[in-house]
């Protein structure tokens, strides 16, 4: 269930940046691929805790949570979810944050030195949660980014 929720979009035109719309570096070196990430950032335009759709681009702060410890929490609120390490990983929000219906697809990074820079890196894509955001006792399952380097590289084209 929600194993190899990815895919690739090659766009018809050039993307037009702007303050809420920037490019996101991916986990291509092996080094940033094995670093130890606690804190990420989610960022999205999905429904809010008033279930009301964001006009602003909002970002919230998540720690990483384990495996077995997100398959726990799965498991003591009902939810018959299996996870698979190394193309799942969870993470949970502080104070009930959350992604929410209209986040799926997000990134979910960190800041994490690339040859010595700090680089903002898409370690998850938002893909499943609980069955309503918010939920403070339930992480939210992403796909883990670094798993699928060697087919995204493959499949890139200009």
């Amino acid at each position: 269930m929600f194993r190899h929720d990815i895919a690739l979009i090659r766009m018809a035109q050039e993307i037009d940046f702007s303050d809420s719309v920037k490019p996101i570096c991916l986990p291509v070196d092996e080094s940033v691929r094995q670093s130890k990430v606690t804190n990420y950032i989610l960022t999205g335009w999905g429904t809010t805790e008033k279930q009301t759709v964001s006009p602003a681009l909002l970002a919230a702060i998540f720690s990483h949570v384990s495996i077995p410890e997100c398959q726990q929490k799965m498991h003591d609120n009902f939810l018959s979810v299996t996870l698979a390490d190394p193309w799942q990983m969870c993470a949970k929000g502080a104070n009930r944050a959350d992604a929410c219906k209209g986040d799926s697809g997000g990134p979910l990074g960190a800041t994490v030195a690339v040859d010595g820079i700090p680089k903002f890196v898409q370690f998850g894509i938002v893909s499943a949660g609980g069955h309503s955001c918010g939920t403070e006792s339930i992480p939210g399952i992403y796909t883990r980014v670094p798993a699928y380097m060697n087919w995204i590289v493959a499949n890139m084209r200009p």
